[in-house]
């Protein structure tokens, strides 16, 4: 048995703006759980860097004239001014599988067979690297290179510079009377067989004898330290009623420094304690004090 005191404060780091914010005090639709853990340099670990990461590997002839993709290589090189005239594409979409119908009816799927460049230059390999290298990639020891990306709202891949960073949010929910559970922590199944994959039913087992949530033992992924454990607090149902929204405030995927791994506060919550940065709640953006 465990409890979690009346003002304790509990974490959770979310992939979305704080102006998109609208019910963070709400149960998932799988485990029907709440998922939050008492450190917040943990929570900020979930929040991503970035949304989405391509990547490819460079070819051995650099001086190789760039062929249509349909994706991230065909918005580099519209990034350098250039396009494709695509006259002919190999096994056209056939109505019925799946493709819309506004891409098969203007010919826009399917691998091209038959193209040309367009543009002021014939862009080559040489040219792609050139313009990743200047966004501060780099390929790894593989001679990959891998790069963020995000989709827009016409559905075309834009490329992002690499100090890109997914802006999310931190939300604080405050815990209005004291909650019981149980520990299952020292339960740790590792990463063949996570906690995290039975928490749902144990979460209800807890709601069913009229508790209000469970711990495991639980893992994020980080850069410096690979998978770093720490525990996760799953609410139900009977623990929401104890809590209440503190604050909601930008956040950014934090990493642990090499040769340092602690629990202390994340960024945004040191910033937020020290009245450097403002909750605006229920609805609203996240200010910073001036």
């Amino acid at each position: 048995m465990k409890s979690i005191i009346a003002g304790s404060l509990l974490f959770r780091g979310i992939d979305s703006p704080p102006k998109r914010i609208t019910e963070p005090l709400s149960l998932n639709s799988g485990e029907r759980v709440l998922w939050v853990t008492c450190d917040s340099m943990a929570a900020s670990t979930y929040i991503p860097e970035v949304g989405c990461r391509s990547g490819f590997a460079l070819p051995y002839n650099m001086d190789e004239i760039l062929r249509p993709d349909d994706g991230v290589l065909d918005a580099l090189v519209a990034r350098l001014g250039g396009g494709f005239d695509i006259s002919k594409r190999e096994h056209p979409a056939q109505p019925g599988h799946g493709i819309p119908d506004r891409l098969i009816s203007n010919g826009t799927f399917g691998r091209p067979t038959s193209w040309r460049q367009t543009g002021p230059v014939r862009i080559t390999w040489h040219d792609i690297y050139a313009e990743l290298r200047r966004l501060k990639y780099e390929p790894d020891g593989k001679h990959y290179l891998w790069f963020k990306t995000q989709t827009t709202n016409h559905g075309r891949d834009e490329i992002l510079p690499a100090t890109y960073r997914l802006r999310g949010t931190l939300v604080i929910f405050r815990v209005l009377a004291d909650l019981t559970g149980y520990d299952f922590s020292a339960n740790d199944g590792g990463q063949l067989d996570p906690d995290y994959h039975r928490a749902g039913g144990w979460a209800r087992q807890a709601a069913a004898k009229g508790k209000d949530f469970v711990e495991i033992s639980d893992l994020c992924q980080t850069k410096t330290w690979g998978n770093v454990g720490h525990n996760s607090v799953a609410v139900n149902a009977v623990g929401l009623t104890k809590l209440e929204v503190h604050a909601v405030i930008p956040a950014y995927h934090r990493e642990w420094a090499a040769g340092r791994l602690t629990t202390s506060p994340s960024l945004e919550e040191t910033a937020w304690r020290r009245g450097l940065i403002h909750s605006v709640w229920p609805t609203g953006e996240a200010l910073v004090a001036a």
